[in-house]
């Protein structure tokens, strides 16, 4: 799971620009602290993963040769806008223009949802590919918070499909 959350970050990061955000530190994940957030960021959270079955004994699949097994990670990005609320500079086109980036990235090249290499993380100076991702886009929530007005946060909902190579018994 952490390979998995560590590539799509990454993903993201090397992305900022086509999301419109000002650097790969303004993706954030739920393990950072909330204060002195960006004016505009991606903050990307895990609801749930669970073992997704496929063809064979135990949801096992056959994939180029390997075994492998395979999950369903829920997986939920909020793309988030603060504004100055005394300047009044709070508006939901802001939002709403990082959402469709969002969108429009992780649909990938057709339309049906991106399909990545998912990367094993041991040596982060050589991550090695241990599996493939697939974003599967389900919902998206805009949310008005009346305790912080000067934030706007759109909260887009994805089945994240992944598998991971079975090392062969010995």
């Amino acid at each position: 799971m952490e390979n998995t959350m560590v590539t799509i970050v990454k993903y993201l990061q090397d992305n900022h620009a086509a999301l419109g955000l000002a650097g790969p530190e303004d993706v954030l994940t739920t393990s950072r602290p909330t204060r002195d957030m960006p004016a505009l960021s991606v903050t990307v959270t895990p609801l749930r993963t669970m073992p997704a079955g496929g063809p064979g004994p135990a949801g096992l699949w056959v994939v180029a040769g390997t075994r492998a097994e395979q999950f369903l990670t829920v997986l939920e990005l909020e793309c988030r806008h603060q504004g100055d609320a005394a300047a009044g500079d709070v508006y939901w086109n802001t939002v709403r223009r990082l959402r469709d980036a969002a969108e429009t990235l992780l649909a990938g090249p057709t339309k049906a949802g991106l399909g990545m290499e998912r990367k094993d993380w041991t040596d982060p100076e050589e991550p090695v590919v241990a599996g493939r991702i697939r974003f599967e886009y389900q919902s998206d929530e805009a949310l008005d918070d009346p305790e912080r007005p000067a934030v706007r946060s759109w909260y887009l909902t994805y089945e994240v499909r992944w598998w991971r190579p079975i090392p062969e018994a010995v």
